[in-house]
């Protein structure tokens, strides 16, 4: 699936942390934000633990909040997102995505997601 979106990114935050679903260390991400105030996940690093070599270097895709966020609790398999350097919308082709993906969520509040506007990439295609 490779589809061109109108979109504007804006970072809107420092690197952030969540703990791994399994095992230890911990992802590194940096949630960015559109021109609709939507909300997205940019996975950065896989294992952020010191000592021990980083697994995942940075993703080019932003995954979008909203349309994951009510399969926080269900396994995420091959998740799309925005691609920065493209813009266009396609499939990760590495599956540990969905499972940090999936991570991340579990760290997000009800009232923080709720706050950015619904707005779902998956509605247009």
């Amino acid at each position: 699936m490779l589809i061109p979106v109108r979109l504007q990114f804006t970072l809107i935050n420092d690197v952030q942390y969540a703990p791994k679903l399994r095992g230890e260390g911990r992802l590194a991400y940096q949630l960015w934000q559109d021109q609709y105030r939507s909300l997205y996940v940019q996975i950065l690093r896989n294992n952020e633990q010191s000592n021990t070599e980083q697994l995942v270097t940075f993703s080019c895709l932003l995954f979008p909040v909203a349309d994951y966020w009510l399969q926080k609790n269900t396994p995420i398999s091959f998740p799309y997102g925005v691609c920065l350097e493209t813009k266009l919308v396609k499939n990760s082709i590495d599956n540990n995505d969905g499972v940090s993906l999936r991570a991340i969520l579990l760290t997000f509040t009800d009232i923080m997601v709720a706050k950015y506007t619904p707005y779902c990439i998956s509605r247009y295609f």
